[in-house]
């Protein structure tokens, strides 16, 4: 029954892969390099791949990923670049956190405290690759 519901869930919210940039092999191989899978088999990953749940995305030097007060709901790992990972207070003063390089997870802070994440915007300071996975993927 378990099993059932989270394979209705997986066919609810499929990305597709049309963006992707690399090989099949590739592609697996920097998932299975992430922190994001860092304890998931291959061929586990290679199911996911095959299986088309997920999304890559690329953005460009300079372009905003995710902007303060939206939500997000995918947890994503960074392919190949570097994020600048930015705080706006509540007195619209804003700070840089944190830089994510390649393995980088976004989206958890979303999954913690979605207030408190709404905070955080997130800028390529290269250009960047993600894979993103609809959070609902991670719930049992």
């Amino acid at each position: 029954m378990q099993k059932e519901r989270k394979q209705r869930i997986i066919k609810a919210t499929l990305f597709d892969l049309e963006e992707k940039e690399w090989g099949e092999k590739e592609l697996i191989d920097r998932l299975e390099a992430s922190k994001l899978f860092y304890d998931i088999p291959r061929d586990e990953i290679e199911d996911l791949v095959r299986g088309g749940i997920g999304r890559v995305s690329t953005y460009e030097k300079g372009e905003t990923i995710i902007r303060a007060g939206e939500t997000w709901n995918s947890i994503d790992t960074v392919l190949e670049g570097s994020i600048s990972v930015n705080r706006l207070f509540s007195d619209r003063s804003e700070s840089q956190i944190h830089v994510l390089g390649r393995t980088g997870l976004i989206g958890m802070e979303f999954m913690r405290n979605p207030e408190y994440g709404s905070q955080f915007y997130y800028i390529a300071q290269s250009r960047v690759v993600i894979y993103s996975i609809h959070q609902w993927y991670f719930m049992d």
